[in-house]
């Protein structure tokens, strides 16, 4: 960009035909002009290049020719310019984001049910909520995203040739990602016409009008359900998968992992936010029986939900299967976050924690299945109130989620046996940075380690203890018909308890004694709480015989023994208090900025290498 100061061209005054023709034989040439001015002469001039720019100290005809008005110090421009190619760059990531979903994921289904007469993949109504409410608030948190790296480093735009929309765009939304869209999210939709159905892939193509009562021995009604839960099938993949188009399309030049939008760097709340309300979207849309109703939607069937009738729940056998699922996905979602704490603390203990507690998933894993397996048998025979089935007889659930839940225990085994090989490599670079912290004070090497042995076990209690009571509440108690009060009660303690845990980290940190006391003390009656509720399940023969016994147990023992070496340490931290741990934390760890350190090595253009003459120093010998 050449920037035009018209009263810097020459020592006296030009004409405005003089300004004028300099800027456009600029322009002629493919230069990209701005021009600064504040006189009426500048007038023309300001209007004929691609930016003017006045003062606001300037003419009014200056001020109504130029294209910027700078209110306040002349350097601003310099802000402007990059927070304008931060937008563009964002309206940019936008547009390729709506692109694949907004309209060439979700034409192909009404290609196919015209052209080809496939039952329609996916509904009016569905393709309405994709496009004003799931991806709303998504493509609006692309406005929130950082610049990815010196946006003032790339050359200036030429109007003429760089658009906000150009070929690249097209071929990224279309030909490669909504194609991968549109075929994945085709498939789910044929896998469950073909799975449940039982309509095989090749007899819908060109069945136009034959998809109506007696297909197959099908009625009306039947059809029309298949259909529209094929429909939310197709819809809740889309909404999924383009959760990762966002994660594409937010980062040009960057991996995901080096801009995670979870770094202090390139955070953007926005984001996980609007995820989370897609998903609530998706969720209501599909699951609440009023909108299904509505709208002609329905349930995006698990093999779970085929197998057990609304009336499972009235046993406490029927929350098994949710509850353990639920268990290890948490398991291992809090996993990758300890996993990932124990990288930002750099902290090699918690990395080797880290692999014993995936290592702890292989007995769960082993326990899960003995209590599925007991809990399907269990239920063949169980009836409700009204004599009827609590199940699906006619159902063999057992072949699938036995052969799932057998994979599961070798792939866990597996990763415990690479996932200490990272943390071996890891081990040698967090080592030498705390030795670089810390020094040769062996003092403050031991208050440091003990600190972070509590966080870590104070981290864990959190984890045990959340599996522990919902196990309890759910498999034991059988939920909120069985449970009642006792039911609510637990859950409130429940979250105490996680808040005491989080407030006895801070205190750690902040050397607090009195709410270290307390942390204690609370920690304590836990302990006595869960040895409480352990016995009396194993001395109660209705909760012993219940659903997930051994899962209960298991996690009961472990956390009364992960809360009992909590208090250990939690005592041991409270003597070492005012031992300068706090102001260790604050000045080497919990201050670190990862991002920074970087800084240290750039080079520096304002150094001078030219030789200097030293002035000769005499000492008092000479």
């Amino acid at each position: 960009m050449l920037s035009v100061p018209m009263r810097r061209l020459s020592s006296r005054e030009l004409h405005p035909e003089q300004k004028l023709r300099i800027v456009t034989e600029l322009r002629e040439r493919d230069n990209v002009v701005a021009v600064t001015g504040d006189r009426v002469n500048d007038a023309p001039a300001l209007r004929a290049a691609d930016v003017g720019v006045a003062i606001v100290t300037g003419s009014d005809v200056a001020i109504e020719a130029s294209d910027l008005v700078l209110l306040d110090r002349f350097d601003s421009i310099i802000d402007a310019m990059r927070l304008g190619r931060l937008v563009f760059q964002n309206l940019q990531k936008v547009i390729s984001y709506l692109l694949p979903a907004g309209s060439w994921s979700e034409i192909w289904p009404v290609i196919l049910n015209v052209w080809f007469g496939v039952p329609l993949p996916l509904s009016a109504f569905l393709m309405i909520i994709i496009c004003v409410f799931t991806d709303l608030f998504l493509s609006l948190s692309l406005i929130m995203e950082k610049e990815e790296f010196d946006l003032l480093s790339l050359p200036p735009r030429n109007h003429k040739r760089d658009h906000l929309i150009n070929a690249k765009i097209y071929t990224q939304a279309y030909l490669f990602t909504g194609f991968m869209e549109t075929i994945t999210a085709h498939s789910m939709f044929f896998f469950y016409m073909w799975k449940y159905a039982k309509m095989p892939v090749s007899e819908l193509f060109f069945l136009f009008e034959g998809y109506t009562e007696g297909y197959r021995g099908y009625t009306a009604a039947e059809l029309t359900k298949f259909n529209n839960t094929g429909q939310c099938v197709y819809f809740v993949t889309l909404v999924f998968l383009q959760w990762g188009n966002i994660l594409a399309v937010r980062n040009r030049r960057l991996s995901i992992f080096q801009a995670n939008p979870l770094s202090k760097a390139h955070r953007n709340p926005w984001l996980i936010l609007s995820m989370l309300i897609s998903l609530c979207i998706a969720i209501f849309v599909t699951e609440v029986p009023g909108i299904q109703n509505l709208f002609d939607t329905d349930v995006v069937l698990l093999q779970w939900q085929e197998y057990a009738r609304p009336t499972v729940i009235q046993v406490p056998r029927g929350y098994s299967i949710p509850t353990n699922f639920a268990i290890f996905i948490f398991g291992f979602i809090f996993h990758l976050l300890f996993m990932w704490d124990a990288i930002r603390l750099r902290s090699t203990a918690q990395a080797m924690l880290a692999c014993v507690v995936n290592a702890g998933f292989l007995p769960l894993a082993i326990f899960q299945r003995r209590d599925i397996e007991e809990a399907i048998d269990s239920l063949k025979t169980s009836t409700d109130a009204n004599g009827d089935r609590l199940v699906n007889t006619d159902m063999d659930i057992w072949p699938v989620i036995g052969k799932i839940l057998l994979v599961i225990p070798i792939i866990v085994a597996v990763c415990t046996l690479i996932l200490p090989i990272s943390a071996w490599y890891l081990k040698q670079y967090f080592s030498w940075q705390s030795y670089r912290n810390v020094g040769a004070d062996a003092r403050m090497r031991k208050i440091r380690i003990t600190h972070h042995i509590f966080v870590m076990l104070a981290k864990m209690d959190i984890y045990f203890i959340v599996c522990f009571v919902l196990i309890f509440c759910f498999p034991v108690l059988g939920g909120m018909r069985n449970g009642g009060t006792y039911f609510i009660v637990n859950l409130v303690l429940l979250g105490v308890a996680v808040a005491i845990i989080s407030a006895s980290i801070m205190f750690s940190k902040s050397e607090n004694r009195i709410g270290m006391c307390f942390s204690i003390a609370m920690y304590l009656a836990m302990l006595g709480y869960l040895l409480y509720l352990v016995i009396d399940a194993q001395l109660d023969s209705r909760r012993r015989s219940g659903g997930s016994i051994n899962s209960f147990t298991a996690f009961g023992c472990m956390s009364v023994l992960s809360i009992f070496m909590t208090t250990i340490f939690a005592i041991l931290c409270l003597r070492n208090f005012y031992g300068g741990l706090k102001e260790h934390l604050g000045k080497h760890e919990e201050a670190w900025d990862p991002h920074g350190s970087a800084k240290d090595f750039e080079l520096h253009n304002d150094i001078n290498f030219e030789y200097k003459s030293v002035p000769s120093v005499r000492d008092l010998d000479s």
